[in-house]
């Protein structure tokens, strides 16, 4: 197996007025894969016996080349509308090829992976603050994703996904003290599915269903204590909001919340102490959960953790 990938990326900012200015680049890039079967080709064992009555796990593809050639255009606009307030929109498309795995380790009866590069075209509104104590951003964005790579029912890989994404991101902070400020920062979303299909592990996906796994609601909350250069310590509150485990919508995670804290003590010129203590509340919690088979999965995050670093740089 053998691939190559060639890229190029270009781009121009113009200044329209001395306040507002406009951008426009384009990445290219070329995937190219050649895959070469060292054994039997075909749904058989390592002899070439038909594996009886259900066939064999995993199908093993004749020799292919397969390429992908894709471009990714932005374009952007900024307005320095005074001088602590900016505002900007943004167009642009992703694209992300197949990988070798979803190419070539098939299952069940597929001989080919007909597939074609996942394709987002993202839009993006916002804008950037400094007032007195005070910076934030606040940006909305609407997203829509082509060509998602899925197993279907019979685990063959297509390229039949649609999904869409619309959300709000802002962060907020605070510099109450010269020693002391506080952030507050987030994300609400939507991310749902387009298309309806029956997929692997006997679930079907049906347009307007949430993406499972997907949470709406992220939100980190902080408070940052510096009384020198030399000091800091840090409170950290995370929030990962409730979502669906399944593919249907009928099952759901509720979310967790961590606490954790950091400081840092540089206290030679070369030399920094740090601790981190992560889950301070020692909390359950899931870092990622889903069903399947009939049952709640979890995989499990850290518990309360500890970590001493004793960090020397060199000139």
């Amino acid at each position: 197996m053998t691939s190559n990938v060639v890229g190029g990326y270009a781009q121009l900012d113009y200044a329209l007025t001395p306040s507002l200015h406009a951008g426009a680049g384009v990445r290219v890039e070329y995937v190219g894969y050649d895959y070469d079967n060292r054994m039997l080709a075909g749904n058989t064992d390592e002899n070439g016996v038909p594996c009886l009555p259900a066939g064999c796990l995993y199908s093993r593809p004749a020799d292919r080349s397969d390429s992908f050639a894709n471009a990714a255009p932005k374009l952007s606009l900024r307005w320095d509308a005074a001088t602590d307030l900016m505002l900007y929109a943004n167009a642009s498309r992703g694209f992300r090829p197949p990988e070798m795995t979803e190419l070539y380790r098939l299952q069940r009866n597929q001989s080919v992976a007909d597939l074609d590069s996942e394709q987002v075209d993202a839009y993006e509104v916002g804008l950037k603050f400094a007032r007195g104590d005070w910076r934030g951003e606040l940006a909305g964005f609407d997203m829509r994703k082509d060509n998602v790579i899925l197993r279907d029912s019979n685990g063959f890989y297509v390229s039949a996904g649609r999904t869409s994404h619309e959300g709000v991101e802002y962060s907020l902070t605070w510099q109450a003290l010269d020693a002391l400020s506080a952030t507050v920062a987030g994300t609400y979303a939507r991310h749902r599915y387009e298309f309806s299909r029956a997929i692997e592990g006997g679930e079907t996906i049906t347009a307007g269903n949430d993406v499972d796994t997907a949470p709406r609601d992220l939100l980190r909350a902080a408070l940052e204590y510096r009384p020198s250069p030399t000091v800091a310590a840090e409170a950290e509150w995370l929030v990962v909001g409730d979502y669906f485990v399944d593919a249907a919508n009928a099952h759901r995670y509720t979310g967790h919340e961590l606490l954790n804290l950091r400081a840092r003590w540089d206290f030679l010129p070369r030399w920094t102490l740090t601790l981190r203590v992560n889950n301070v509340l020692d909390r359950a919690y899931a870092d990622r959960a889903d069903f399947a088979f009939g049952n709640y999965r979890y995989f499990p995050g850290r518990p309360r953790s500890v970590f001493a670093e004793l960090g020397w740089q060199a000139k």
